[in-house]
Order: C-alpha cells, then sequence, then structure tokens
C-alpha cells in the first residue's frame, strides 16, 4: 500500500539493538525512542536563487535586491525524524558528530552531508563535488592529499576579501577550515543548539551565519562579527509543529 517497513539499530561495537521499528508515514515508539519516517513540509529556507547570483554569478536575482524568495517555501521533503535520550549518542563523552548518508541499492556510498551548503559552497568542480559525496566525514580533512581542505581555505579567502575589513589571513582561513571540517553537524549534548557549529535547530539561519562567516564574519581577534552578506534575508518557516515529528505536514 505504498509504506515501507524499517527498524532503527544502536550499534555499539559488534552489538546491535533494535530501539524501534515500524512503517512509514506514521510514528513509531519504543521503550526510549520515537522514529517517523516519510513525507513532511522541508524545515529549510534559503534564497537559492539570490545565492546563485550574488554568489555564483548565475542568473539575475541577487541577495540584496528586494526581490528575497524562499525557494523550499512549498516543497516537500523526505524526512528521516528520530527522537532519543541523551544516554544514547555515543560520542566522546558529551560531543557527537551527527551526518546523513544514502547509498545506491548495490551498496555503493552515493552521498554523506552534514551541515547545509558545504559541498555546494566550498567545492567548485562537478568531481570534487562527486568525490566529496563519496567520502566518509573522518576522512575528508585529509582526503586526496588534503584536497577538499585547501578547497575550504581557497573559498574562504576569496570571499572574504568582499569584507570591507579585507580577507581572512593564511591562518584565518585554516582555522576555519578545522571547525567546517568534516561536513558533520557537531553537537555539546545536554547544551541548547545553535546552529550550525552546534547542533542545529529547526528555525536556526543556519545560512544567515554560513553566509556571513564565509564572506569575512567569523569574530577573529581584530575582526568584528560582520561579513560582506549577512543575511539571504528570508527566514524560518510557520508551520513547524511543537510535538514529535516537529516537521510541518506536507503540502
Amino acid at each position: 500500500s505504498g509504506a515501507q517497513h524499517y527498524r532503527v539499530e544502536l550499534e555499539v561495537g559488534d552489538h546491535h539493538q533494535t530501539l524501534v521499528q515500524g512503517w512509514t508515514g506514521a510514528t513509531n515508539t519504543g521503550s526510549d525512542t520515537k522514529a517517523f519516517a516519510g513525507v513532511r513540509s522541508d524545515p529549510f529556507f534559503f534564497d537559492l536563487l539570490g545565492f546563485l547570483g550574488s554568489v555564483k554569478g548565475q542568473g539575475t536575482r541577487q541577495l540584496d535586491d528586494g526581490k528575497q524568495s524562499d525557494f523550499f517555501t512549498h516543497l516537500n521533503t523526505l524526512a528521516i525524524v528520530l527522537e532519543v535520550p541523551n544516554w544514547q549518542l555515543k560520542g566522546d563523552g558529551r560531543n557527537v558528530g551527527v551526518w546523513a548518508e544514502t547509498r545506491f541499492p548495490n551498496g555503493r556510498h552515493a552521498d554523506y552531508v552534514g551541515r547545509p551548503a558545504i559541498n555546494t559552497v566550498f567545492n567548485a568542480s562537478a568531481a570534487d563535488k562527486t568525490l566529496f559525496n563519496r567520502t566518509a566525514p573522518f576522512r575528508q580533512p585529509t582526503a586526496s592529499g588534503g584536497l577538499f581542505r585547501t578547497n575550504v581555505i581557497n573559498t574562504l579567502e576569496a570571499f572574504s576579501s568582499l569584507d570591507s575589513e579585507g580577507a581572512y589571513s593564511a591562518s584565518e582561513a585554516g582555522t576555519l577550515a578545522g571547525i567546517l571540517l568534516p561536513d558533520e553537524i557537531r553537537y555539546d549534548v545536554g547544551s541548547t543548539a545553535a546552529g550550525p557549529l552546534n547542533g542545529r535547530g529547526l528555525s536556526d539561519d543556519v545560512i544567515d551565519v554560513e553566509l556571513n562567516i564565509v564572506t569575512g564574519g567569523f569574530p577573529f581577534a581584530g575582526r568584528n562579527a560582520t561579513g560582506a552578506i549577512p543575511t539571504d534575508g528570508v527566514g524560518p518557516h510557520s508551520d513547524y509543529q511543537a510535538a514529535f515529528p516537529y516537521l510541518g505536514a506536507p503540502h
């Protein structure tokens, strides 16, 4: 009838424990876990066309042209939503890294992604984007002789030069590359999420933060906290829900 069965497993070493299982399209509950998989309203908000015009030089729209438009307002997404207690987050004590992985039917890796727009912004060529998609997060900082780290540094130095304070120094760009790679959402368990550098709430304006940082707004000593492009001019959606699964009903 169009539904698929799935299960959520907790893996610790060679031990596998099923936490919850059920069918797509409905909330499924285990002893300490809730899970939902299915179509929901896309929570992401971003003036994509303005970004492409201002930053990528593609199209006719600009971020500051007074025609701000959230590309994702009326879109749906295939969502996986998990709610688990803190003790199930197996990090290095408090800090965890979260990412999603997609595989082809033959098991080959198709994509890894954590924070939004990392691959989009920092890897210019199609070949580099494809290679990044297939590189596990823990390998990204050093993979291919440091290719991705070099791409991040070069992009930061180029875009931060738009700031009236001038470009990041090589040392500053290197420090930021160490924060932005690997492409994971890092979270200090028990703290208040503040995306995109510590967790990520659905209404966190992660694109504003990233645009600001990339264009010179990281508050290194001697720099202010305002980059050349501090905002894309659009804000959170209005259909987030207070209760699980938190994402709005599909359009």
